[in-house]
């Protein structure tokens, strides 16, 4: 390997990843309301009759026909670049489930604004719900990321995006309890993997440049 090809290795090497780290606050439920707007109970489950799950305590509307909560985030200055200059995708992912042959169903959208703090137009929206695949899942321990309660879904995100609202909302079908439950609610960014940085690229081709100079002086002086 010559020279060039070991630097423009180890630049390479020094590139940061592209991937970020969970937007939603408290999306596991286990910090009581904290992050959310609204009001619910953080159940512990496995007990009188609740769905348990591994992970701990989850989202419970109570007994109520209709309840959501709901948080905004605000892009960051480093998102927005990005947003403009590589654009930005999504993954959104919940474990939501209800409860015996009941159709209660729970709800996760995260809804895309060109305003801060969720104002100014709704530029788009996308859902998660839960499965009516396996009546009678709450009967047994779930495993948080395993089918069907675990719903997942990837998109991009919109070009003139400022900020985005995540909302759980339960609805009750039947019965006394609203039983759409949700847990470990996660959206993360990031940006295309086949996409460079600008300022890394420009960096990149930058000392790519300086070394092939270097070189060149050296070999003219042999």
């Amino acid at each position: 390997m010559n020279n060039i090809n070991r630097l423009l290795l180890t630049l390479l090497l020094m590139l940061p990843g592209v991937s970020m780290a969970n937007v939603i606050v408290n999306g596991t439920f286990d910090n009581n309301t904290t992050g959310w707007i609204g009001s619910y109970f953080s159940q512990p489950g496995g007990s009188g009759g609740f769905p348990s799950i591994d992970t701990g305590p989850y989202f419970y509307a109570g007994d109520g026909q209709y309840n959501s909560i709901n948080q905004v985030y605000n892009l960051t200055i480093s998102d927005l670049a990005s947003l403009s200059s590589t654009g930005l995708n999504f993954e959104m992912s919940a474990d939501l489930f209800g409860f015996d042959f009941q159709g209660d169903e729970s709800i996760y959208t995260a809804s895309f604004f060109d305003g801060a703090d969720a104002t100014g137009s709704l530029l788009s929206s996308f859902s998660l719900m839960s499965s009516t695949n396996d009546p009678g899942i709450w009967e047994r321990s779930l495993i948080s990321g395993n089918l069907p309660n675990f719903q997942s879904k990837a998109n991009s995100v919109p070009n003139l995006t400022s900020s985005i609202r995540f909302m759980i909302e339960s609805i009750r079908r039947e019965g006394t309890s609203n039983d759409g439950y949700a847990d470990n609610v996660s959206f993360t960014l990031t940006a295309p993997a086949s996409v460079v940085p600008v300022p890394a690229a420009a960096w990149l081709f930058g000392s790519a440049m300086l070394g092939l100079f270097g070189f060149s002086r050296r070999k003219a002086n042999v």
